[in-house]
Protein backbone atom coordinates (compact mmCIF):
# COMPACT_ATOMS: atom_id res chain seq x y z
CA UNK A 1 0.00 0.00 0.00
CA UNK A 2 1.24 3.53 -0.76
CA UNK A 3 -0.25 6.32 1.63
CA UNK A 4 -2.03 8.10 2.95
CA UNK A 5 -3.85 5.16 4.77
CA UNK A 6 -7.57 5.14 6.38
CA UNK A 7 -8.09 3.24 9.15
CA UNK A 8 -11.47 2.10 10.65
CA UNK A 9 -12.62 0.91 13.72
CA UNK A 10 -15.45 -0.70 13.22
CA UNK A 11 -17.73 2.50 11.81
CA UNK A 12 -15.26 5.20 12.92
CA UNK A 13 -12.55 6.19 10.63
CA UNK A 14 -9.15 7.98 10.64
CA UNK A 15 -8.53 9.60 7.59
CA UNK A 16 -5.00 10.49 6.44
CA UNK A 17 -3.02 8.05 8.37
CA UNK A 18 0.54 8.53 7.34
CA UNK A 19 2.57 5.49 6.50
CA UNK A 20 6.46 5.33 6.80
CA UNK A 21 9.21 4.46 3.65
CA UNK A 22 9.17 1.27 5.37
CA UNK A 23 5.39 0.43 5.38
CA UNK A 24 4.70 1.04 8.88
CA UNK A 25 2.27 3.19 10.30
CA UNK A 26 0.51 4.64 13.72
CA UNK A 27 -2.21 6.39 14.53
CA UNK A 28 -3.62 7.39 18.07
CA UNK A 29 -6.92 6.43 18.67
CA UNK A 30 -8.98 6.79 21.43
CA UNK A 31 -11.18 3.66 22.88
CA UNK A 32 -13.52 6.09 24.72
CA UNK A 33 -16.30 5.69 22.05
CA UNK A 34 -15.85 2.42 21.18
CA UNK A 35 -18.71 0.12 21.75
CA UNK A 36 -18.33 -2.84 24.04
CA UNK A 37 -18.02 -6.42 22.36
CA UNK A 38 -16.66 -6.90 18.54
CA UNK A 39 -14.47 -4.40 17.37
CA UNK A 40 -13.60 -5.01 13.67
CA UNK A 41 -10.17 -2.91 12.33
CA UNK A 42 -9.36 -2.25 8.56
CA UNK A 43 -6.69 -0.82 6.95
CA UNK A 44 -7.00 1.06 3.06
CA UNK A 45 -4.73 2.97 0.91
CA UNK A 46 -3.87 2.79 -2.83
CA UNK A 47 -1.26 0.23 -4.05
CA UNK A 48 1.71 1.53 -6.08
CA UNK A 49 -0.62 1.84 -9.24
CA UNK A 50 -2.94 4.43 -7.93
CA UNK A 51 -5.85 1.40 -7.44
CA UNK A 52 -7.99 1.13 -4.40
CA UNK A 53 -6.77 -1.56 -2.11
CA UNK A 54 -8.47 -2.73 1.78
CA UNK A 55 -6.39 -5.18 3.96
CA UNK A 56 -7.38 -7.89 5.80
CA UNK A 57 -10.05 -7.15 8.58
CA UNK A 58 -8.97 -7.81 12.05
CA UNK A 59 -11.42 -8.50 15.08
CA UNK A 60 -10.87 -8.31 18.62
CA UNK A 61 -13.11 -8.28 21.90
CA UNK A 62 -12.80 -4.59 23.34
CA UNK A 63 -14.47 -4.95 27.43
CA UNK A 64 -14.13 -2.17 29.67
CA UNK A 65 -15.27 -3.29 32.63
CA UNK A 66 -12.93 -3.76 35.14
CA UNK A 67 -11.69 -7.38 35.84
CA UNK A 68 -12.68 -9.04 39.63
CA UNK A 69 -9.58 -10.10 41.16
CA UNK A 70 -9.70 -12.39 44.04
CA UNK A 71 -6.04 -14.24 43.98
CA UNK A 72 -2.80 -12.46 45.01
CA UNK A 73 -1.33 -13.19 41.58
CA UNK A 74 -2.63 -12.49 38.43
CA UNK A 75 -0.69 -14.15 34.71
CA UNK A 76 -1.71 -13.42 31.66
CA UNK A 77 -0.33 -15.04 28.06
CA UNK A 78 -0.85 -14.55 24.43
CA UNK A 79 0.36 -17.11 22.29
CA UNK A 80 0.50 -16.45 18.12
CA UNK A 81 2.69 -17.00 15.58
CA UNK A 82 5.25 -14.28 16.60
CA UNK A 83 6.04 -16.20 19.75
CA UNK A 84 4.31 -16.32 23.31
CA UNK A 85 4.19 -13.20 25.46
CA UNK A 86 3.30 -13.65 29.68
CA UNK A 87 3.18 -10.92 31.93
CA UNK A 88 2.77 -11.64 35.71
CA UNK A 89 1.09 -9.54 38.29
CA UNK A 90 1.31 -9.59 41.93
CA UNK A 91 -1.64 -8.34 43.76
CA UNK A 92 -1.32 -6.01 46.77
CA UNK A 93 -4.29 -4.63 48.69
CA UNK A 94 -2.91 -0.98 50.20
CA UNK A 95 -5.44 -0.31 52.59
Amino acid sequence: MQGPLTLTLSSKNYENVPLSENGTWRQAVSIDDLPQGSITVTVSGNNAKGEAVTGEEQTFIFDAAAPVIDDESLTVSHDDENGTVTLGFDIQDEA
